[in-house]
This record gives structure tokens, C-alpha cells and sequence, in this order.
């Protein structure tokens, strides 16, 4: 990438480039499953994904932004904030995976074997 663009400003970090088009790529081929789900399961995944996103990429972005205004790397916060979303975006998603199951089968039988 840094052949094409110099890395500077939001996209200091260039790798948010290609991994944004894989995720378009994904969102794409995944369209007519996310369509099928119910409205509530639709929301939350949907959700979910863009609280992941918004941290990995959007907060990312941020992040080489604020890395080319100050001399050194103390951006704490901004880290911090990022990982704080992706982790909230997982658990969202987790949630909201257990929720349709739960709403798909309300009765969930785990049997352990001796």
C-alpha cells in the first residue's frame, strides 16, 4: 500500500484500507442472511457489527490521526476507547446470537456424556 499512498493523517495506518473493502466484501455476501432474520436479531447484529467496526476502524483512524499531531505515541485514550468498542461489539454480538437462538428454540437441552 505504502508504494501507492504515503502514509500520513487517517490513514497513517494503511491496512484500515483493505481490511475496509474486505469488510464491504463480507457485508455483501452476508446481505441475504442478515435480510432473513427477524427484525429484533436483524437490529442487534447490525449493532453489534458497527459498535466492532466503528472501533477497529473508525477509532483506528482517529488514532493515526492524532499519532501524526503529537511527537510520540501517547494516545492512550484513543487506544483504550478502541478496544473498549471492539470488546462491546462481541459481547453485543454474543448477546444477540444467544437471543435468536433463544427465540428460535426455546428449549435448549445440553446432555454430557460420563
Amino acid at each position: 500500500m505504502e508504494q501507492w499512498l504515503t502514509p500520513k493523517g487517517y490513514l497513517r495506518y494503511l491496512w484500515v484500507i483493505p481490511y475496509g473493502f474486505a469488510v464491504l466484501v463480507i457485508a455483501v455476501l452476508y446481505l441475504r442472511f442478515l435480510v432473513r432474520l427477524s427484525r429484533a436479531s436483524r437490529y442487534r447484529f447490525t449493532l453489534a457489527a458497527m459498535i466492532f467496526l466503528g472501533g477497529a476502524i473508525g477509532v483506528e483512524m482517529l488514532s493515526a490521526r492524532e499519532a501524526d499531531l503529537i511527537i510520540g505515541n501517547d494516545y492512550t485514550i484513543l487506544y483504550s476507547l478502541e478496544e473498549f468498542l471492539e470488546i462491546t461489539g462481541v459481547a453485543v454480538f454474543i448477546y444477540a446470537l444467544l437471543k435468536h437462538l433463544a427465540d428460535e428454540s426455546p428449549v435448549i437441552r445440553i446432555t454430557l456424556l460420563q
